[in-house]
């Protein structure tokens, strides 16, 4: 079975000049960062890491990234992916249910130092031996001091590589998705399910869309690595990686570099539409040609003011970590279905299950079940988690949604509790865990409430001890730190009591509740 590190190979011996990444004003090659994974696959192996092998990687987009994804992956090792917005909490988590023998973590974004917070979880650790940091500069040194760096680990290296064999059940990525009780299960995608949903995906529209892409989100979840990471060195296209949370700058280098793709969340989509419009820009960014969005609900009018700013709709289609992501989806050209998230890829079956386990008829809603290529291997040591969902060679998602007599499918919300939020799932059992460590709150609450621009949020209601005071904004701040970004709730709410039942329709907090906003 091919390693998928291996489409970086072919890509930099048949356009070894064109341009692979932008970053910082800067052109890299498919040449050099073809050299750096290959420095970086040799610094590994020189210290034991190998098949069998699992290696973290946290990163933000930063030139060394797509080096280390696919550095690590040449050597034939597993590569654990982290979210760039960890706490000490979550990156500690992550390192002992993959059993990581080492980490490669991004030193430093804006104020947060994700160099001390990655010392400190290794040090906690029992198997992972070994952390370098990786600097904007992949020769510099890091900002962190007293830690080695990717300079380090490469000095002296060779930049010559040659990708490693794997099996067809070998697994190239691990990647964290939410749990229930707060432990997050660690998906396990092989080469192959990353190999097929990239040459299905690739060809959903005309290569030429996909030509500049600009990444503005990271690339830690399994959607901007099969979109914007592993697509475009398929493809021989550009990625532009930005590193920024500033939604005009956003603007700026899609209109200095001549974007042409983007693939994220509806929430992104909204503040760049806002971003132009906050300008007086009734057009912008012309040169985008292709747009697609997932992952959460698309709000109905939003496509049509993307479209009339941007001059391109947003695209939608539907995905899972467990199917590693896409499902369903919207071609360009194809008559959009309001409310649906397209029709099922060609090669990927999706069925609509009853309370009976029995299929259900065309406009009948139920639990949506896949077959795909991209089915995951299973849960990281979660057998049992792994039977419930993975039935006959079907994929239960968890899902409500029903087909229509065309095939379009359209996705009504979790099966379960969790929450479909701007950026990820919310899992309600989580947050109030973690709230209930606070010393000053006795009792928690996370529901869903409707939201114009978005389509839903999550609302957090708090009742404190007896006696304890706590600020709205603190507490807010205080569940920042414990959740990765794209996990915390909206709003924050001081009550008295906790409602019995779910958020009424189109609930407001009180007038005198104490509310806070989280940045997702």
């Amino acid at each position: 079975m091919i390693n998928i590190a291996s489409l970086l190979e072919v890509s930099a011996r048949r356009c070894p000049e064109a341009t692979a990444v932008v970053y910082r004003g800067r052109r890299s090659s498919f040449r050099r960062i073809e050299q750096l994974a290959n420095r970086i696959a040799n610094g590994l192996s020189a210290r034991g890491i190998g098949p069998g092998s699992r290696v973290a990687l946290c990163c933000h987009n930063r030139v060394a990234q797509p080096a280390a994804y696919f550095g690590i992956l040449k050597t034939g090792a597993t590569l654990v992916s982290l979210n760039t917005y960890s706490s000490v909490r979550d990156l500690d988590q992550g390192l002992r249910q993959s059993g990581a023998e080492a980490l490669l973590s991004f030193d430093r974004y804006d104020d947060m130092d994700m160099g001390e917070r990655s010392a400190e979880a290794v040090a906690r650790n029992e198997t992972c031996r070994d952390l370098w940091l990786i600097p904007p500069d992949p020769e510099g040194a890091p900002a962190t001091r007293g830690e080695r760096s990717l300079a380090d680990l490469i000095e002296g290296a060779s930049d010559s590589f040659r990708a490693r064999p794997v099996g067809l059940e070998d697994v190239a990525v691990i990647a964290f998705t939410s749990g229930t009780s707060g432990k997050r299960k660690g998906v396990e995608t092989r080469h192959r399910n990353l190999a097929a949903m990239t040459q299905l995906t690739a060809q959903l529209a005309d290569p030429e869309t996909g030509r500049v892409r600009i990444v503005e989100n990271s690339l830690d979840c399994l959607m901007g690595q099969v979109f914007t990471l592993i697509s475009p060195v398929y493809l021989g296209h550009c990625m532009v990686l930005l590193e920024t949370d500033d939604f005009d700058v956003v603007l700026d280098e899609t209109e200095r570099w001549s974007g042409s793709y983007m693939a994220n969340a509806p929430y992104f989509y909204r503040q760049l539409l806002d971003a132009a419009l906050a300008r007086g820009r009734d057009e912008a960014a012309r040169s985008l040609r292709l747009c697609v969005t997932g992952g959460v609900g698309l709000p109905p009018t939003l496509s049509e003011e993307f479209e009339s700013v941007f001059g391109v709709p947003l695209l939608t289609g539907y995905g899972t970590s467990e199917t590693t992501t896409a499902i369903s989806w919207t071609c360009p050209g194809e008559a959009a279905v309001p409310g649906s998230v397209g029709r099922p890829l060609p090669g990927v079956e999706v069925k609509i299950v009853g309370d009976d386990g029995q299929a259900l008829p065309a406009g009948e809603a139920g639990e949506i079940w896949v077959q795909s290529p991209g089915t995951m291997k299973g849960y990281l040591d979660m057998p049992e988690e792994t039977r419930r969902v993975l039935v006959e060679g079907w994929f239960r998602t968890g899902d409500r949604g029903f087909l229509d007599e065309q095939g379009a499918l359209t996705v009504q919300g979790r099966m379960d509790n969790k929450i479909i939020g701007r950026v990820d799932h919310i899992d309600p059992v989580e947050v109030e865990q973690i709230l209930r460590e606070h010393p000053a709150v006795e009792q928690a609450k996370v529901v869903a409430r409707p939201h114009a621009q978005v389509g839903q949020e999550a609302h957090t209601f708090v009742v404190l001890k007896r006696g304890a005071k706590a600020d709205g904004d603190a507490l807010i701040g205080w569940l920042q730190r414990q959740l990765p970004v794209g996990k915390a709730p909206d709003s924050l709410e001081f009550v008295r009591a906790l409602p019995l039942g779910p958020a009424p329709e189109g609930m407001a907090p009180s007038p005198t509740a104490s509310v806070g906003r989280l940045a997702c």
